[in-house]
């Protein structure tokens, strides 16, 4: 049952993963695919485990952090979006605040970023995330993740028509002419990506 899941096992699992993250989040993911889908989509339960999930992130293993991006996935690739804006929330603001502590970290809250559904209100809080981080981005597996995540995020917010103020637009423009070759070319790919998902 649902409290079966909250009360005796998601405890078991947070213990876990506060051990060690890899293997717990391995169990929890086994957990999660073994559960009805009417449990495993429960918001309640979703939201009790986000915090667990994120913690990870910030592991200087790259299994870990992979294992924490395949969990969150699994939990939030879809849902409603009333319930996945704190989620959102609890994943952009250590970007926001310069309280990332590395770029795998960064890399990886992006990648989280770019897992959620695209939606009115949660795209634009994501596009605005990382237009605001854009200019001080150098690392190119970050920027990359910071473009996978304006890729899936920038269509939606365009067409709910939220407004994207000048200098995050001047940031955007800058990029598509950064004198690192790599750099150029993720974000013109990126921003190609988006004019071809609106033409559609």
């Amino acid at each position: 049952t649902l409290e079966d899941a909250t009360t005796t096992f998601v405890p078991a699992l947070e213990k876990a993963i506060n051990r060690v993250a890899e293997p717990g989040l391995v169990n929890l993911e086994a957990f999660l695919a073994a559960l009805p889908s009417s449990i495993s989509s429960d918001p309640t339960l979703r939201t009790k485990l986000a915090p667990a999930v994120l913690a990870p992130t910030k592991s200087v293993s790259a299994p870990t952090r992979a294992a924490a991006v395949r969990v969150f996935s699994t939990l939030f690739s879809a849902g409603d979006e009333a319930e996945l804006l704190p989620v959102a929330e609890q994943v952009y603001t250590p970007i926001r605040t310069g309280k990332t502590t590395s770029p795998d970290h960064r890399t990886t809250l992006y990648t989280l970023l770019a897992a959620l559904p695209a939606s009115a209100r949660l795209s634009p809080e994501v596009v605005s995330t990382a237009l605001t981080a854009l200019a001080k981005e150098t690392n190119e597996a970050t920027f990359a993740a910071l473009m996978r995540a304006l890729g899936a995020h920038l269509p939606a917010a365009l067409v709910a028509d939220a407004g994207v103020p000048q200098p995050q637009t001047a940031a955007l423009t800058k990029s598509l002419g950064d004198t690192k070759p790599a750099l150029r070319r993720l974000a013109q790919a990126a921003l190609g990506g988006v004019f071809w998902t609106l033409e559609k």
